[in-house]
């Protein structure tokens, strides 16, 4: 055995110290001491980066376990970019993190503005011209084994058990006040945690799904929200009523989650999948670099709309131009007795007809005739460029024309 040599911190006396020991006594003073092997000790709590940009996630990873960002279909104007955490263990251990989102509710067989059909109440679809996410509300139950089956892929046997947990509801006490705001309008709000099991590639596997779900009281679908384990049960806890302010966007999202949390471990395993919850949820916070890649995809996603806004006005401008022009070609057919003649019946037929269109007249310096949708009162041209305005209030520069309104 390997001794090493120390002098007592009381005495000044020599030690002996085996290798390995954890405790020493000084033999001439009696003084103890207690020993560490000033080795690193594992952090489970990691700093996650994401391309090499920064941190994405802080996140608990117990040790030896696998991580990777992964994405997450519930994108939307309120959550331009979700990315989840995987974490998987030698040991055949699981955990699946998806993070805030928020959907507008549909029912079968309602004329969407975007998605259409749905095959399957999980699938997402976001709408193009609103950018809001479309996803069924059900009641929780439904929605942990919809989100179960979505995550782990083929599974049977799926059993559900619902589980009080005062820990996380703690942890998640500021999540009501957020989905009102985003919302912008009060809502319903609870969490909701299930002990389950289920076999999957013929193994059988136990653990846990939590997730908080908030819900406007204008969702619709009131059979599902007035269901035995639905969300008009959502008050228990501290949770309850909270207001927001209301909005004036054509499409609104009606209900969201903070979070959806799986946990899947073998079913003999002796891990408690509790625990590795209740650590994950405390430490989670999402990175600086998190933030960043919304805004970026916020910004990009309001470019698309302006430039499909402006491509739109600009297409109906240059047609209404296409077809003033084609009408000024065969009014020239026309003798110039008759023409003088219709002239003031025709301003008063264009102007009338104008109206049960909804579009107003306007023109340019060079007397061309220009028609653009009456929502518009200001019409600004730069060539072949045009750009309309509610209120006028639009700074393009010097290089742009302000058409007149006839």
């Amino acid at each position: 055995m390997n001794f090493k040599e120390v002098k007592c911190r009381n005495c000044g006396a020599k030690m002996n110290v085996a290798e390995n020991a954890t405790k020493i006594k000084c033999d001439f003073c009696g003084m103890e001491y207690i020993l560490s092997d000033n080795k690193p000790r594992y952090n489970p709590v990691k700093l996650i980066d994401w391309g090499g940009r920064g941190v994405i996630f802080k996140a608990y990873i117990p040790k030896d376990w696998n991580y990777k960002v992964t994405n997450d279909g519930s994108v939307s104007i309120l959550e331009p970019v979700c990315k989840g955490l995987q974490l998987d263990s030698p040991a055949d251990q699981h955990l699946s993190f998806f993070p805030e989102a928020y959907y507008k509710n549909y029912t079968p067989g309602q004329n969407m503005t975007g998605p259409g059909t749905f095959a399957k109440a999980e699938d997402y679809a976001v709408d193009g011209w609103s950018l809001v996410c479309w996803r069924r509300l059900v009641n929780p139950q439904q929605y942990a084994a919809e989100r179960l089956m979505k995550i782990y892929g083929n599974i049977c046997n799926l059993q559900l058990s619902p589980e009080n947990d005062d820990t996380l509801k703690q942890q998640c006490q500021s999540f009501p006040n957020e989905a009102a705001r985003k919302l912008e309008r009060p809502v319903s709000a609870g969490l909701y945690k299930y002990n389950v099991s289920f076999s999957a590639y013929g193994r059988a596997y136990k653990g846990c799904f939590a997730t908080a779900i908030a819900v406007t009281n204008d969702a619709g679908n009131d059979r599902q929200v007035n269901s035995g384990n639905g969300f008009s049960n959502m008050f228990m806890g501290g949770f309850g009523m909270f207001g927001g302010m209301m909005g004036e966007a054509k499409v609104k999202s009606d209900w969201g989650r903070a979070f959806d949390i799986a946990i899947a471990v073998p079913a003999g395993d002796s891990f408690d999948c509790n625990a590795l919850l209740h650590n994950f949820i405390r430490e989670l916070q999402y990175g600086p670099v998190y933030y960043a890649l919304q805004d970026e995809e916020l910004r990009n996603a309001n470019q698309a709309e302006m430039y499909g806004m402006m491509t739109r006005q600009q297409n109906a401008i240059r047609a209404s131009q296409h077809i003033s022009q084609t009408l000024s070609e065969t009014s020239n057919i026309v003798n110039s007795a008759c023409q003088e003649h219709s002239q003031q019946m025709d301003r008063i037929i264009d102007h009338s007809s104008d109206g049960i269109r909804g579009v107003n007249r306007f023109t340019d310096y060079g007397g061309n005739s220009y028609q653009a949708d009456v929502a518009y009162e200001h019409i600004y041209r730069n060539g072949d460029t045009f750009v309309g305005s509610k209120d006028g209030s639009l700074e393009l520069g010097p290089q742009w024309e302000e058409l007149k309104k006839e």
